[in-house]
């Protein structure tokens, strides 16, 4: 699973809750959504890409009663596009004109 969480904004976004397929539907990945919910109290949970056909059962299950509903949404401006919250140094960094 991979996952990022904006102090700012409240806000997570979690991918690839991936389980091998030996365990799949053994309720892993969902156990694990609720163990990152609780170390983060108060966020709202999301996901930074679109939900493939075949996971789309699995995130509306998962996403019963979660802040965000792990629905896809874009990442806030506090994140790096490769994961990560961005340092304060760089949040107050201007763009550079190329």
């Amino acid at each position: 699973m991979e996952y990022v969480v904006c102090p700012y904004c409240n806000i997570g976004w979690v991918d690839k809750p991936y389980t091998v397929e030996d365990y799949q539907r053994c309720g892993l990945a969902a156990a694990g959504l609720t163990a990152l919910r609780a170390e983060h109290p108060g966020v709202a949970w999301y996901t930074g890409s679109g939900h493939l056909r075949d996971s789309r059962p699995f995130w509306s299950a998962v996403g019963q009663g979660v802040d965000g509903a792990y629905q896809p949404r874009e990442m806030c401006e506090h994140v790096e596009h490769h994961g990560g919250v961005k340092p304060r140094w760089k949040l107050r960094q201007r763009p550079q004109c190329r």
